[in-house]
Parts: C-alpha cells; sequence; structure tokens
C-alpha cells in the first residue's frame, strides 16, 4: 500500500491529505540538496540568534518558497522565520516547520529530517491537541517519513518511486531499552538529576543522535524515554513548542506514548508566540509520568 492509498483507507480529510503528500513528493528535493548544499555555517544566525548551516538556509528557502506558491495553507511557521507568514487566498490550513532538524549533522554524514505539524483553520498558536496531522522525514541511509493524521502512527519508506507502508499502527514497546538525555549535566534542576540517576542504575541504555527526529524515531522503535529538560539557566527549556513539541508528541502519543512539559501534556499547552519554548519528556507513558512526579516533589 503506498501513501495515497493509506490516505484514502484512513478517509483523511482532502486539504490535510494534500499537505501530507505535498511534503512526501518534496522528499527527494530535500534529500538532493545534501550534494548541493556544502556543510559550511551559513555566516547568518537566526531570529532567535542561533548560528545558521547552509543547510538551513537552503531548506527553510525551498520549503517555503514552495508552501506559498501551492496555496495549500494559509499561515506558515518555521524556526528560521521572524514571524508567521500569511498566504493570502490560500486554503484554511496551517502547518508549523522545523525545516532541517539536526542539520549540523550534515558535517560527519549522520542523520537529518524534517518536522511538521498541520492545523485546520489559520491558527498557528493553536495548541497541539488541535493538530489535524503531524509528520517527520528521517534522511537516514534510507528516506523514510512516520505521520499521524489521529487514526495511529504509521512508518512510510521512499522505495526511489514513491512511499509505500513499512508498519501501520506502531506502538511503543512495553519494555523501554533506549533513553535520550538533552542539556547539560552540570545544568540539570534536582529532581531531574535524580530521575536521570535512578534511569542510570537500569539496563536501558543512553542515546543521542544530536537530532531529535533520529532519537524520536530510535525511541519509536525501541521504547524508552526522550528529555530535553528544564535547566537552571534555561528553565523554559531549548526546544520550541510549534515546530518540536507539538508535532512529536502527536504522534509519540498515538503510539500509545505520552508527552509532558514535566507538569501537564504538551498538547494541552496553548502557545502565546511563535518561539516559545518547553522542556520536553516524551515517550512510554511510565516513564514520562515517573519524571513528571520527580520535578512536581
Amino acid at each position: 500500500m503506498n501513501l495515497a492509498q493509506k490516505l484514502a483507507a484512513d478517509k483523511v480529510e482532502k486539504g490535510v491529505a494534500d499537505i501530507v503528500t505535498f511534503f512526501a513528493d518534496l522528499a527527494p528535493t530535500l534529500r538532493g540538496g545534501f550534494l548541493t548544499q556544502i556543510p559550511e555555517i551559513a555566516g547568518t544566525s537566526n531570529v532567535y540568534g542561533e548560528e545558521q548551516m547552509k543547510l538551513d538556509v537552503w531548506a527553510d528557502k525551498t520549503i517555503l518558497g514552495k508552501l506559498v506558491k501551492s496555496k495549500l495553507v494559509s499561515a506558515i511557521f518555521t524556526e528560521e522565520q521572524p514571524e508567521i507568514v500569511q498566504v493570502p487566498g490560500a486554503a484554511k490550513y496551517a502547518v508549523c516547520i522545523d525545516p532541517m532538524d539536526g542539520s549540523s549533522n550534515i558535517k560527519t554524514n549522520l542523520a537529518m529530517g524534517t518536522i511538521v505539524a498541520i492545523y485546520g483553520g489559520s491558527d498557528a498558536l493553536a495548541p497541539g491537541k488541535e493538530q489535524k496531522a503531524a509528520l517527520y522525514m528521517l534522511f537516514g541511509p534510507v528516506t523514510t517519513m512516520v505521520a499521524t493524521w489521529g487514526k495511529g502512527t504509521n512508518e512510510f519508506i521512499f522505495n526511489g518511486k514513491e512511499f509505500i507502508v513499512r508498519a501501520a499502527g506502531i506502538r511503543l514497546p512495553d519494555k523501554p531499552v533506549i533513553y535520550v538525555q538533552g542539556g547539560r549535566k552540570e545544568k540539570w534542576v534536582p529532581g531531574f538529576a535524580k530521575f536521570m540517576a535512578e534511569l542510570e542504575k537500569t539496563d536501558m541504555k543512553s542515546r543521542n543522535n544530536g537530532c531529535m527526529v533520529s532519537d524520536v524515531n530510535t525511541l519509536l522503535k525501541y521504547g524508552g524515554i526522550f528529555t530535553y529538560p528544564s535547566q537552571t539557566d534555561k528553565p523554559d527549556g531549548k526546544l520550541r513548542v510549534l515546530c518540536e513539541a507539538n508535532p512529536m508528541s502527536f504522534i509519540i502519543s498515538q503510539a500509545g506514548g505520552y508527552g509532558s512539559n514535566g507538569k501537564i501534556n504538551l498538547l494541552d499547552i496553548k502557545p502565546t508566540h511563535a518561539d516559545q519554548r518547553t522542556p520536553i519528556y516524551l515517550g512510554n507513558k511510565e516513564l514520562v509520568k515517573k519524571v513528571e512526579s520527580y520535578l512536581k516533589a
């Protein structure tokens, strides 16, 4: 079964299906960009003061330009843009995008990916629970796409011509195997440090691929927890609500997992501005609930 057939079988509304298909069709272009964008720093920063790779700039320009022209969505947020882009006369959908997650990995030929959240209506600042669909594309040894439209989490693999179903209705394994620890250990808050000390005594293995897409994909395969916690110098965390926390939490929750900011479900957060950050604890529900208990104590 290919992507179009799966979208039809799940009766996904046409506008959402068209946006998912748009990004799927863009995958070869994005992957091809690795060959043309030399792995160097662009010499520029985004509006948040973060150093940009040339690949970041190219991927953002490529996706934004094609998406505006498509008229599939009326509001677009990407982490490389200073504000939400409005598209007059377009269909009433909003998308939030991380154009090239893990772009610094191009130096070492490691995995990178693209993350997308899709909303009905024109409000890119809607809470995550209002997402119509979410997806990420992983550019590893092969190109895959993991997506949900509220009917489970599915994985597709690109066979050189199209995306075909690799696994439908993915569930996180009951026995967690891996954990991803983000941030600097010396800046962990006490509750999180205590949680990690306990975790390190288990048989679980530490992983960090330098790319959220790759880390979350590993999480789906093996079970466990992804963390980018609150820190003493960054109490609001580092990762963005709109284009990282929301889509990844939706994907994981549809696979039987749970996403939290340490206090509440990530999908319940109502963003107040485009650059809003949040701590992220994502994965098997029992582990995320446990870290919540340590942080609330």
